[in-house]
């Protein structure tokens, strides 16, 4: 009976010993600061959901506009130039995130890559880098924006003024004056200066739409002038020119993100903006070619492409049909868009080859000819050695459709 008595006052007390384990560690967790553990799972679950966001966007974009629109795009939010990009050779979907978080971290591509191919998240990316996960969210979502709208404006990318073979949204000199589009006071040659030209790019997208409203590849939120009309934007009523003042446009430096969510940056939902009494209608159809203006504030930072109000001003309706609507109030977006959402579009083969220099344009950037086939050289374009017509030099870059290269280096060789 004593012995009986032994084990099963040892079994009651490993028992006890083993209940209190979990209690323990429950009372560890109810004790630490639980506000700062859900703030970093809230977090990490945007930041992860925007990047992916971001990679779908990039696909539709290449898909309605070509993989070096999509390259540009991402190039003037990632400040990775774009021919650096394209010649890795790997789909632009899937480097969107890692070209956005290598400039959130200061870190290289090919690091943030690497990183992520072996399994490591967005979120841990920016985590172990030390920078700042909302400002990493920030740049995030206004980069789906930009990408957002320049998908929506996939019908205006062949748009080219000068007829040099580089679209507006690509050409560094839109109107072929021999000024670059940073130093020009009517940077379409329309005879409309900047300050008061509502797409002041000419590329199709009104200035309070546009992600790089001056064409000068550099994103609006790095931009100390976005709108090119020689006043600084701290100093500046309409900062982003789309016509409305600051004080009642609902995004004032023209981000795609609501100025009242700050605290959030998030972007815009479904047409809901600030200011005014009109309402902004937006009807979508899945075609991708809406042509209307709306006035209401909104994007939207889903994938689902619902329909949305347009910037305050005259903003184009989203890519989901046809917009219309009064007053600088708050857009409402309504019908779905039915058009695939997939594709992955072609980044083109690399190109090399040797040859004279046959003709180029005097400002240099253009289409060149050399060895009989076009080469188009961007501000992207390292161009090494004393370079001139009747010259040998070395292309290097990519091959496009249309039997052109985009070269990312041309190099001076010796007789």
């Amino acid at each position: 009976m004593r012995i009986k008595r032994t084990i099963d006052s040892w079994v009651l007390a490993v028992a006890v010993a083993l209940m209190a384990l979990p209690l323990g560690g429950l009372f560890s967790y109810l004790s630490s600061p639980q506000e700062v553990r859900a703030d970093g799972v809230e977090n990490a679950t945007r930041l992860s959901r925007v990047a992916r966001q971001l990679s779908r966007e990039i696909a539709k974009l290449e898909k309605g506009g070509g993989f070096e629109l999509a390259a540009h795009v991402l190039s003037v939010h990632s400040r990775i130039p774009a021919y650096e990009m394209l010649s890795r050779g790997v789909k632009l979907k899937e480097l969107g995130p890692s070209a956005m978080a290598a400039r959130i971290t200061g870190q290289s591509l090919d690091y943030v890559s690497g990183y992520l191919a072996s399994g490591a998240t967005i979120d841990e990316v920016i985590a172990r880098s030390g920078a700042d996960e909302r400002e990493a969210y920030n740049l995030f979502a206004a980069s789906l924006v930009g990408v957002q709208h320049n998908r929506r404006n996939a019908a205006n990318s062949a748009l080219d003024f000068d007829g040099d073979g580089l679209s507006n949204a690509l050409d560094p000199d839109i109107d072929n004056d021999k000024l670059l589009n940073s130093e020009d006071h009517d940077i379409d040659g329309d005879g409309l200066a900047n300050a008061v030209d509502e797409d002041l790019d000419g590329d199709g997208m009104d200035n309070g739409r546009d992600d790089d409203t001056d064409a000068d590849m550099v994103a609006n939120y790095d931009d100390s002038d976005m709108d090119a009309d020689s006043v600084a934007n701290e100093s500046d009523d309409d900062i982003d020119g789309d016509g409305v003042p600051n004080a009642d446009d609902g995004d004032a430096d023209g981000d795609g993100i609501n100025d009242d969510s700050r605290g959030g940056l998030s972007p815009q939902k479904k047409g809901q903006g600030s200011g005014g009494n009109g309402n902004g209608n937006g009807n979508g159809n899945g075609n991708g070619n809406g042509n209307g203006n709306a006035n209401g504030n909104g994007d939207d930072d889903d994938d689902d492409d619902n329909g949305n109000g347009n910037g305050n001003g005259n903003g184009n309706s989203n890519s989901n049909g046809n917009g219309n609507g009064n007053g600088n109030g708050n857009g409402n977006g309504n019908g779905n868009s039915n058009g695939n959402a997939n594709g992955n579009g072609s980044q083109g083969t690399s190109a090399s080859f040797k040859g004279l220099v046959q003709d180029m344009p005097s400002q240099v950037i253009g289409t060149w000819r050399i060895n009989g086939r076009a080469v188009v050289v961007t501000q992207s374009t390292t161009i090494k050695g004393s370079v001139r017509v009747g010259v040998k030099v070395k292309v290097t870059g990519i091959s496009r459709a249309d039997g052109s290269v985009l070269a990312s280096k041309i190099k001076k060789k010796s007789s």
